[in-house]
């Protein structure tokens, strides 16, 4: 596992120096085996692809922006539904550490998986996180698998809270929605050691649907206030041709997680492959311009 790490960061290195349209023809063919097409994208993969190219989605840089787009949240839905904000830093040795709680979460706002989740402060070698967070402080993340919509973010550190869920793992709710309609809903779980993926429709009946996770063997109960979840995804995704709104559910209590408008980066195929072409179809390229 730490080998494949090691070679998938060393991939993403060189991909940040390959011109664009080469770098997603060769994500792309990693992913589905197969030649990109930009001309006629029938894939959910292929569209994601457009979108990164002719999408016009530099313009959704707030929405991406960790710290960011808790503004456009409190104006559209209201404060509660985010998670509590201790901190926010430009650089990692501004932060005082002395003055946070035990548990919290460090992210960088401007890319995906820049996040060290502490659950013990006394156990967090401090030194060796500080150079971690000021190493990602300056990596482009809008060049590694081609998203422009990351490219005019500022980076920044927000510390936050340390949220848990009787799973431990935390389960993270993730709505597919298309023109502000959501259809289904991912389930990731066991993301403390091997994650999972379950799909359920809104009524949280179980789909026959696979990503490159695994399905997890467990039949997940029915969140609470299921309904106005969905709801929330709703409002949230209206103004979008495509985005996946992500909540988390911690008993009842709805915390919003993330907007994503290229998911996977258009690498990540959907099988049985039916119902990828089926997912993708309800995707109008046509509303980005």
């Amino acid at each position: 596992m730490k080998l494949k790490k090691i070679l998938k960061k060393q991939y993403r290195c060189v991909m940040r120096f390959i011109p664009n349209k080469l770098a997603m023809r060769i994500d792309y063919f990693r992913g589905y085996k197969k030649v990109l097409n930009l001309k006629n994208p029938k894939t959910f993969g292929e569209k994601i692809q457009w979108i990164k190219l002719y999408g016009n989605i530099e313009r959704y840089s707030n929405l991406v922006d960790k710290y960011e787009v808790r503004k456009v949240i409190t104006n559209l839905i209201g404060d509660e539904y985010l998670p509590k904000l201790y901190g926010v830093y430009e650089n990692a040795d501004e932060i005082k550490f002395e003055n946070l709680p035990e548990r919290f979460v460090l992210k960088c706002n401007h890319g995906c998986g820049y996040n060290i989740i502490c659950n013990n402060k006394n156990a967090l070698d401090i030194e060796e996180t500080k150079i971690k967070l000021n190493k990602w402080l300056k990596i482009d993340f809008s060049k590694e698998a081609k998203e422009i919509q990351y490219k005019n973010i500022k980076p920044l550190i927000t510390c936050e809270e340390y949220l848990e869920d009787k799973s431990v793992a935390l389960m993270d709710y993730k709505y597919f929605c298309f023109s502000g309609k959501p259809e289904f809903i991912e389930v990731i779980s066991e993301r403390g050691t091997e994650a999972k993926a379950n799909f359920y429709d809104l009524e949280w009946n179980r789909i026959n649907l696979k990503s490159k996770l695994k399905n997890s063997s467990v039949n997940f109960e029915k969140p609470k206030r299921l309904k106005e979840m969905t709801n929330l995804a709703t409002k949230l995704s209206k103004d979008y041709p495509f985005v996946r709104v992500d909540f988390y559910n911690i008993e009842g209590r709805i915390v919003f997680g993330e907007l994503t408008f290229t998911p996977g980066g258009g690498v990540s195929k959907f099988s049985p492959i039916e119902k990828d072409y089926e997912i993708a179809n309800k995707i109008e390229l046509s509303k980005y311009n």
